[in-house]
């Protein structure tokens, strides 16, 4: 468990808000577009590259792979380079490979250009970002990161219904143009210009292990069961709950609904997830690890049942609601509990362990989907074993995390400037 942490109270800054919001916008458009909006690429280039749904879904395979290597030394990279630096090389490496992506004529192309993109990612996304949201707003952070993290939700609303549209007008490649430019010119002035470190917790926050912060070390953690019921319990949430997000609009292309159409309902899923951050977040810092987790659970449960009934609207809408109030955790479930329950010691490292795992499950649902899907014709099969997965969850909350986080917490306010 991590270390109690002495209260103490912070002036609050303006530049701190500003860093946070620069954070929303970079997540809005890296993980918005390479994790949110991907769905809605599937069927375009499934058909331009002359391809079956099977061949596509090994594609998140592979960028099931390349999210486990970064996860695992993204870390290390973190402690050696800073969260800043890693962020800014993996921004325009992201640009860079989006460029690649639209000049494929190769399934091998897509598959190679498809996991950069991942690798990317994941280097520019919730690790660094929730690096530097602890950095500048130490503390009781849960709500500073459910800020910055519905961001992505954001950015997978605006760039679902953008890319439906741009696709049907375009086509594939030069949409992905588009993604390219708009990647370029927000990522890189966010990534070189306006993000910063904290100066006041540089040294202790963003570049290194945290050697004087409260907590304990990875090699610690993992002589813990609890350590190891949480590294699968990731595990399955990743496999229960992002092969549903990559497969929601061709989810609902297949029971029946248009392109548009499906995008849209997407769209509206991915704001739902954004305020359900919020939610997400503002329960952390209320109710504990152990509640949040529990209930993020039982709406996932919901979601995923609506996903199966999607030909109709009680299922649209039990999609969204369950989407709204479970998909926050998603993103927000690795950062919180690695910070709740061992502290910023070696933060970095913890919560890139947590990630691995999570990022093994990105690989493990689309095998578990794949032949699935070939012999039922359809996700429903797969979606049913996923809640069966997902009661198995329950046992591990219950077991691993406390019901309320550490009292004596800082309040949420951000560290003063020089």
């Amino acid at each position: 468990m991590g270390a109690m942490r002495k209260k103490r109270t912070i002036p609050r800054s303006r530049g701190a808000y500003w860093i946070l919001g620069a954070l929303f916008l970079l997540l809005a458009v890296n993980w918005g577009i390479v994790f949110n909006a991907h769905s809605v690429f599937v069927q375009p280039v499934q058909e331009a590259l002359g391809t079956d749904r099977s061949a596509m879904l090994l594609a998140m395979v592979y960028r099931g792979l390349s999210a486990v290597g970064v996860s695992l030394a993204a870390g290390g990279l973190i402690n050696r380079w800073g969260a800043l630096g890693v962020l800014r090389v993996a921004c325009v490496g992201l640009v860079l490979s989006f460029y690649g992506m639209s000049r494929v004529q190769t399934l091998g192309g897509y598959y190679f250009f498809t996991s950069l993109q991942v690798a990317f990612t994941i280097l520019s996304g919730f690790l660094p970002c929730s690096v530097l949201v602890n950095d500048w707003f130490p503390g009781k952070n849960a709500t500073a990161m459910s800020i910055a993290f519905m961001g992505s939700g954001i950015g997978g609303m605006v760039f679902n219904a953008l890319c439906g549209r741009l696709l049907i007008l375009k086509g594939w490649r030069e949409t992905l143009m588009v993604l390219c430019w708009i990647l370029a010119l927000v990522l890189l002035p966010l990534a070189f210009f306006i993000l910063r470190e904290n100066p006041q917790t540089r040294v202790e926050y963003a570049v290194g292990p945290q050697v004087d912060a409260p907590g304990i070390w990875l090699r610690e953690a993992i002589r813990t069961p609890q350590f190891w019921l949480l590294m699968s319990s990731f595990l399955v949430l990743a496999v229960t709950m992002t092969a549903p997000i990559n497969n929601m609009t061709p989810n609902f292309q297949d029971l029946g609904w248009e392109m548009k159409t499906a995008s849209f309902i997407t769209s509206i899923a991915m704001l739902g997830m954004s305020l359900g951050k919020l939610l997400t977040g503002w329960l952390f810092d209320r109710f504990g690890l152990r509640a949040t987790a529990l209930f993020s659970n039982l709406t996932m449960m919901i979601c995923l049942m609506g996903m199966i009934q999607g030909a109709h609207a009680l299922g649209i809408a039990f999609t969204i609601l369950g989407f709204t109030f479970s998909a926050g955790y998603v993103s927000m479930g690795v950062p919180v509990i690695s910070d709740g329950l061992y502290g910023r010691k070696d933060f970095s490292r913890i919560s890139g362990s947590f990630q691995a795992a999570y990022n093994v499950g990105t690989m493990v649902g689309p095998l578990m989907i794949r032949p699935l899907y070939v012999v039922f014709g359809g996700y429903a099969m797969a979606w049913t074993l996923f809640l069966v997965l997902l009661s198995a969850n329950f046992l591990i909350y219950w077991r691993t995390l406390p019901g309320l986080m550490a009292k004596g917490d800082e309040d949420l306010a951000p560290s003063p400037e020089p």
